[in-house]
């Protein structure tokens, strides 16, 4: 297309603000290999910028038809729809599935079961599709308001959407170098927690909360508030991976941590209240952890402990680590390097008896 075939399709006007710069933009689209359509379409919205991240897109999405990969793998179309719904995509109709893929999807339903496999699934499209919402926040937060602050010209949007979208594809390639590591320390970590013979596993959980954390969000911007809140997450990974532990999930502005050693949930637990009460922004901390038997599933632990753990963090006080008795006769069991106090008993949510609680802080006896 050239200068003339702009004009027509709508695309350019000399006379236009910024014309030179829409010339360029339009001439790399172009060599991207946009039509005509695709551009006037991008254009009308608003989004003429974008349409080279949409050729990029285009060009990574191939492979096999649903219909043609449930025939070389042998398995129902109907079976490639339920996998599909499971990771959390919509029906792709164009050859957008790998063989390779649905193949181990089979065998693993195979192995474990249809059931099993589909959920398990769903953990690892959950767990894509946050990776993917993180890297565009990054992208939003430390690019995209940098070009608000500064506007650049549409090719240069272009070339900076194009960049991120293509350290965004190569992805896979780092995390599958990576992912024997991660395999091998996971299966390390399960080989120090007790299993128990009904299946569960024995282990210390910890949740703490950021304290004032409603009035903190009126007090600082949004880049603020999400910059101390990324300290606090990052206090948590650090202090977990430092103890042998796990840091489960977040929940808002709480953290949920797991270890095998009951002494480590301590550490863990205490770090994080102390990190928060030296923090410039933050306002503080409070924390709860319990050991024993837990659920194990899809990534996440269930069971009473866990309930009685996370229902104690709220009695807790601002950089207070509140324990239940079962952790604090394991932990004296074994180490002198915490002190107990009792705190009290408390009719928590859920439960029928009131529970005694104690106090955790560091200490020699």
């Amino acid at each position: 297309m050239n200068v003339d075939d702009f004009v027509t399709a709508g695309l350019y006007s000399p006379d236009a603000p910024g014309a030179a710069d829409r010339l360029l933009l339009l001439r790399h689209l172009v060599d991207a290999g946009a039509s005509a359509e695709e551009m006037q379409a991008a254009d009308r919205a608003g989004l003429l910028p974008w349409v080279a991240v949409d050729r990029l897109l285009a060009d990574a999405t191939h492979g096999l038809t649903r219909e043609q990969v449930a025939e070389r793998v042998g398995i129902p179309v109907e079976f490639v729809d339920r996998a599909n719904r499971a990771l959390g995509l919509p029906r792709l109709s164009g050859p957008a599935y790998a063989e390779q893929s649905v193949a181990a999807f089979a065998a693993a339903a195979a192995f474990f079961g249809a059931e099993a496999t589909l959920q398990f699934s769903r953990v690892v499209g959950s767990s894509i599709g946050r990776i993917i919402d993180a890297a565009n926040s990054l992208f939003a937060h430390e690019v995209g308001a940098d070009l608000q602050a500064s506007p650049g010209s549409e090719l240069e949007l272009a070339r900076q959407a194009e960049d991120a979208t293509r350290l965004l594809l190569e992805l896979p390639a780092t995390i599958g170098a990576l992912f024997p590591a991660y395999v091998k320390d996971s299966i390390r970590r399960l080989r120090l927690t007790d299993q128990e013979p009904s299946g569960d596993v024995r282990i210390a959980v910890g949740f703490v909360d950021l304290v004032g954390s409603t009035r903190l969000a009126q007090q600082l911007s949004g880049r603020e508030l999400a910059q101390a809140v990324g300290e606090f997450e990052t206090a948590a990974y650090e202090l977990a991976l430092a103890h042998d532990g796990r840091i489960v999930k977040f929940i808002g502005d709480e953290a949920m941590f797991v270890t095998p050693d009951p002494r480590s949930a301590c550490a863990i637990g205490l770090g994080l209240c102390e990190m928060a009460s030296g923090h410039p922004r933050l306002q503080g901390a409070r924390g709860a952890v319990g050991f024993g038997p837990t659920v194990a599933q899809d990534g996440d632990y269930y069971g009473p402990v866990v309930n009685l753990t996370s229902r104690l963090t709220s009695v807790a006080t601002a950089g207070q680590l509140l324990g239940t008795v079962a952790l604090q006769t394991a932990v004296e069991a074994t180490s002198a390097g915490y002190r107990f106090a009792p705190a009290g008993a408390h009719t928590l949510r859920g439960f029928d008896e009131p529970i005694d609680v104690v106090s955790i802080v560091r200490g020699t006896g």
